[in-house]
């Protein structure tokens, strides 16, 4: 059950009280052990989630009833700690801090009878340590600017004494606060169990005013995922407006990056927040969006909250996804070394800075500088940590070098080729649109960079105007907006001034030059503020802000790119990239179908890239009607020899797979290039790909002579090893969370069939499960048509996991 809400909050929210004080008792526990269970629970795969989820619920039921009986909430969850608290009504304080007292002996307890946990052959020892304190207890609940987002913290000296005696205990011991200790000598006797007033039932309404609606939805679910965590620590901060306002740009900030905000605190970290990133719904590109939203919120709310520094920490790994706690009150939350790491960075952070583990720095590095900052001692860690400092968010329009060749695509590489080349042609047209459709992995971004560096090759001048789509910025002018920000070059922490003579300067380039036709150097100069406006730059005065027509302004903004991308070409030809353009936000696509627009004789060419929709259809792409669109679907690249062909460009020109290896890599990767390029260097990069006989010498063809080459024949320890890298497992989890919930619980079921099953069988389990209410039938249609479950052959009463 999602007790998510502690029962005094959901009664002042219900009254409509946003903030308050009183006295009381609280207490700060903290549980040891729980890193070794991840660990080895996160070996078992999928069930090593419920392994987790027991255990947790096993050891949180008696902490959390201990605290109930006496008269105590659960304030918050953080990770494998919590905070209790116990209030005071009247003169009843000793009484109270009795009670807290018996708690936290409770507890002890408990964990000294029944703290070891059995894991395979494998005892893993849990030990608890408690902080105490009582004085003043501060509450609040903020509220988003349109109230459709909440969230609550306790703060005070209670809870700030109660964090500070837990760091200065043992492991096994209960440590009081200086307030609590001296009432406690008056040896109070045992204050004894109260009337429990149970836990309010939690419906979906007050959840979804409190959490956002991934988290609600994602229920009881308990999840292995790739988890990229951001923890925030925050000075300056001293009441409830700065705290609300703090959350109000946390709420918008991740609403804008794709991020669940888990939670605002008090305590041992100071006022501090976590946010994560690819859970409950996972994000192919977790690590980007999790520095892009640091960076945003540094650069752009940071100044709006006057006083307020910030440090922060980012780390990435696997972790457990789901409910922390016990059944009458607990909390959704991601726990793993991630989560850990995360908290040490942002400690060892300067203030108004960021740091980043090597995991996050390795996958955001294409989207982001990075400088290191050193190596950093931490906290369960044996050795010493490098951690890095992202910077400016790097130009797309360099390019991405590939680390390996492509293979497997002259065929389609050529018919680019042949697409693009009118428009260097002594007359020149527009040529319209090719738009190379396939799944994740087949190719097409790769396909599209070795176009461009057949064209550099050519010598001849042209321009490449990149706009990359993403799933989470599907509103603004993201698309166009990525592209006009590399072509200025401004970042979005730049100041208004040097940004807006950056913009100019890159004008001056055109507005000047007799090449570009005289009207289109008249659009220029009048429309330069409107597209300044899609970088987020304004001055008094400019064109821009004197027209406050809504309407006006966006049509301007689209005059404004077209007219830009002409003077480009009057210039050099143009090629414009929209990759992804199946996340194509509403207000590039209207600019799209306007600069395909009467443009015949503009030298131009678009190249699009796409995945097909959920159902299997091309995804629409708004064009003017007289604009060529051409569709190029890439297959996948069946045979073993290409991925000899790929295991020799991945590790070295002799190496040779033995039969049984080529056999299962191309089996698993099914023709995909970038899960056999992935497989492969999984196999490698984890010791699992063994020699399979004595290096050896071959004499091989080179040139009009010969030379010598070393052979290394490998093969597979077991073929049983290889399991898929986190990037495609991310895939392939992001696309079954597009899924409706009980499609989701279909697959989930299936999946622990096997790769192929029978359908009554399927149905059986489902039945038990009590999950699903729909026809097993319905289910299989609905799948069928997502493509993650498909028939297995005629006349079979069986299927396979897409």
């Amino acid at each position: 059950m999602q007790n998510y809400i502690p029962g005094f909050v959901d009664e002042r929210n219900r009254e409509g009280k946003k903030s308050g004080s009183f006295r009381g008792t609280a207490m700060f526990v903290d549980i040891s052990g729980f890193t070794p269970l991840t660990e080895r629970a996160f070996k078992l795969g999928d069930s090593g989630a419920e392994v987790i989820s027991r255990e947790l619920t096993r050891l949180f039921d008696p902490m959390v009833d201990a605290v109930h009986t006496r008269g105590g909430f659960i304030a918050a969850f953080a990770g494998d700690a919590f905070m209790a608290v116990f209030p005071e009504s009247g003169k009843d304080g000793p009484v109270i801090a009795g009670r807290a007292r018996d708690a936290a002996t409770e507890i002890m307890q408990f964990v000294k009878k029944r703290g070891t946990a059995k894991l395979g052959t494998r005892n893993i020892r849990f030990a608890v340590k408690c902080g105490l304190e009582r004085g003043r207890v501060d509450w609040g609940i903020p509220v988003s600017a349109d109230g459709r987002a909440r969230t609550w913290y306790f703060r005070g000296e209670a809870i700030d004494g109660a964090a500070e005696a837990e760091h200065g205990a043992k492991k096994g011991q209960v440590r009081f606060g200086k307030g609590i200790a001296k009432l406690l000598k008056g040896k109070i006797p045992p204050g004894g169990a109260v009337a429990d007033a149970g836990s309010p039932k939690m419906t979906k309404a007050v959840l979804d005013q409190f959490f956002a609606s991934d988290i609600v939805e994602a229920g009881d679910r308990a999840e292995l995922r790739h988890v990229v965590s951001c923890f925030m620590q925050f000075e300056g901060v001293k009441t409830h407006d700065q705290i609300q306002g703090v959350f109000r740009e946390l709420v918008s900030g991740l609403a804008t990056h794709g991020g669940v905000l888990n939670r605002i605190m008090f305590g041992d970290k100071a006022f501090s927040s976590l946010a994560f990133f690819g859970a409950p719904k996972a994000a192919e590109h977790a690590e980007t969006s999790g520095v892009a939203f640091v960076q945003a919120f540094r650069a752009s709310s940071l100044p709006k909250l006057k006083g307020v520094r910030a440090r922060f920490g980012l780390d990435a790994g696997l972790c457990y996804t789901g409910p922390v706690g016990g059944s009458r009150r607990n909390e959704w939350s991601c726990l793993g070394d991630a989560v850990n790491t995360s908290a040490r960075l942002m400690a060892a952070a300067a203030k108004n800075s960021t740091l980043v583990s090597p995991r996050v720095k390795q996958a955001a590095e294409s989207a982001w500088e990075m400088t290191s900052r050193g190596k950093f001692k931490m906290k369960g860690k044996a050795s010493r940590q490098e951690a890095f400092e992202p910077g400016s968010k790097r130009g797309s329009a360099l390019g991405f070098t590939y680390r390996y060749p492509m293979l497997g695509r002259d065929q389609e590489l050529a018919q680019l080729t042949a697409f693009v080349e009118p428009i260097f042609a002594a007359t020149p047209e527009f040529v319209g649109v090719t738009r190379l459709l396939g799944e994740p992995g087949l190719g097409k971004t790769r396909l599209v960079a070795a176009l461009r560096a057949k064209i550099e090759e050519g010598g001849k001048r042209f321009h490449w105007l990149h706009m990359p789509c993403d799933g989470v910025h599907k509103s603004g002018w993201n698309s166009v907006g990525t592209w006009l920000r590399n072509f200025f070059g401004v970042t979005d922490g730049m100041a208004q001034g040097p940004k807006k003579k950056a913009i100019e300067k890159r004008y001056a380039q055109y507005t000047d030059n007799p090449k570009v036709p005289e009207y289109t150097r008249g659009e220029l100069k009048r429309t330069m503020s409107f597209a300044a406006d899609m970088v987020e730059c304004h001055w008094e005065g400019s064109p821009f802000e004197k027209l406050d027509d809504p309407k006006l302004r966006h049509e301007n903004r689209i005059i404004a790119v077209k007219e830009l991308v002409r003077a480009l070409a009057a210039v050099a030809p143009v090629v414009i990239e929209v990759e992804d353009s199946h996340w194509l936000d509403a207000s590039s696509a209207e600019w799209l179908t306007a600069m395909t627009r009467n443009i015949a004789a503009l030298p131009l060419a678009i190249v699009a890239t796409s995945r097909f929709a959920d159902d299997g259809t091309r995804p629409a792409l708004a064009l003017a009607r007289e604009t060529k669109l051409v569709d190029l679907e890439l297959q996948p690249i069946a045979g073993e020899e290409f991925t000899a062909s790929m295991a020799r460009a991945l590790l070295g020109a002799g190496v040779v797979l033995d039969a049984e290896a080529l056999r299962m890599i191309t089996g698993k990767a099914r023709g995909n290039p970038f899960y056999t390029e992935q497989l492969l260097l999984h196999v490698h990069d984890t010791g699992e790909l063994v020699p399979a006989a004595a290096p050896e010498k071959a004499v091989v063809p080179k040139g009009d002579g010969t030379s010598t080459r070393v052979i290394r024949r490998m093969k597979l320890k077991s073929a049983d090893t290889a399991r898929l890298p986190g990037s495609l497992s991310s895939l392939v989890t992001a696309r079954i969370d597009r899924l409706s919930p009980e499609v989701r619980e279909t697959v989930k079921h299936a999946s622990i069939l096997g790769v192929r099953f029978l359908g009554r069988v399927l149905g059986e389990l489902l039945k038990r499960s009590g999950a699903v209410k729909r026809s097993l039938d319905e289910l299989l249609v609905e799948a069928g048509r997502e493509g993650v479950i498909v028939p297995a052959g005629e006349g079979q009463e069986s299927g396979r996991p897409g």
